[in-house]
């Protein structure tokens, strides 16, 4: 899949990639980092009893992890989890069903839509990547 992610990024060539919870494509974000594309993790977590961060998987995540820009997790908890895991831009910022969304939109909240706004870039590519 390395080739065909190589031959996606030609193609599309994204301003920002976003990864949503635990879907990381190791293939996508190493050539992303070598192109230094911004990538951002949202809604992140753990799966409970995930062994994912646990040896000998951890230093593969950890490795991985480090190249993004950028980790918004969906509460606190996970954000000193991934803060102690991975680095200090990490920044709890909620789920992104959509009552959770709708709720916070509805009461105007100005540092939810400036945070949102302060890593998408304005009319440029972004590609969204995850698993149905």
């Amino acid at each position: 899949h390395y080739f065909k992610m190589k031959a996606l990024l030609e193609k599309i060539q994204p301003s920002c990639i976003l990864y949503a919870r635990y879907d990381l494509w190791p293939n996508l974000v190493h050539l992303a980092s070598k192109r230094n594309i911004p990538q951002m993790l949202f809604c992140a977590s753990s799966p409970p009893g995930s062994k994912r961060f646990q040896p000998p998987f951890g230093s593969f995540q950890k490795a991985m992890h480090k190249q993004l820009q950028c980790i918004a997790t969906i509460d606190e908890e996970e954000n000193l989890f991934f803060q102690s895991w991975f680095h200090n831009d990490v920044s709890a910022f909620g789920d992104t069903r959509y009552d959770a969304i709708q709720h916070r939109l509805s009461k105007h909240d100005e540092a939810f839509l400036d945070s949102i706004q302060s890593i998408l870039p304005r009319g440029k590519k972004v590609l969204i990547a995850g698993s149905c």
